[in-house]
């Protein structure tokens, strides 16, 4: 178990974990990954109401799980966050930037606030209403440059522009730059799905190579990563 990554699965705004389980079944049975899964609070069985801070309270009480786990603490931490759940992953890892090993980023937003005019033109003008930000954009510089981020696209993406996903990349790319610029030491991947749309990037073809090889990646840390 040790020599195992543990995959810590944040799922997207519709649905809840039991959703994913297939996923978790593809990382635990064929990628021979230790798998954390949860709903948060308001999804699924879950109790309470989503909020930006509930969601934030929820990932660092999954992530205290693992670390105080004697035998999960000593293996890779990985993140695995679709749609609001990459941006639930990025948070975290900006907060415990020593504890996480890598990130694996499907579909996300760089803010809240700047998804909604392309998820409800109409409400456009009144996007200063939107009360939960999910920052990411403004979060990225604060989780190492040698930190490994997988970015994964999916081209017709209808609910998340690919802009947003296309825009978390250049950020990523320059993590550790003081000028501005892409820096060469820092560790990411990108892959972009030409038919992927906002929920079956996971069924395109070569989604879960990109996976597979960026987890052997990790084994590796003289490797590093090109966007």
């Amino acid at each position: 178990m040790a020599r195992r990554p543990t995959i810590i699965m944040f799922h997207g705004n519709g649905g809840n974990f039991g959703h994913r389980i297939p996923l978790g079944m593809m990382f635990q049975m064929f990628m021979r990954c230790n798998v954390l899964m949860l709903s948060y609070r308001g999804y699924g069985g879950s109790e309470g109401s989503p909020s930006e801070k509930g969601l934030q309270i929820d990932a660092q009480t999954a992530l205290d799980f693992v670390k105080s786990d004697s035998r999960l603490s000593r293996t890779p931490i990985v993140l695995y966050g679709q749609s609001i759940g990459g941006a639930v992953a990025i948070d975290l890892a900006s907060r415990n930037p020593s504890k996480v090993t890598a990130l694996m980023l499907e579909n996300t937003f760089m803010t809240l606030p700047s998804l909604v005019p392309h998820v409800l033109p109409v409400l456009g003008p009144f996007t200063f209403l939107c009360h939960q930000k999910w920052d990411s954009a403004s979060k990225i510089h604060l989780i190492p440059h040698k930190t490994p981020i997988l970015l994964l696209s999916g081209a017709k993406d209808q609910i998340v522009p690919p802009e947003h996903m296309q825009g978390l990349r250049d950020l990523v790319s320059k993590r550790g730059s003081k000028d501005g610029v892409r820096n060469p030491e820092e560790r990411s991947r990108w892959e972009q799905f030409e038919h992927g749309s906002h929920n079956d990037t996971t069924a395109q073809r070569g989604y879960w190579n990109a996976i597979e090889e960026f987890l052997e990646s990790l084994r590796d840390k003289s490797e590093v990563g090109r966007l």
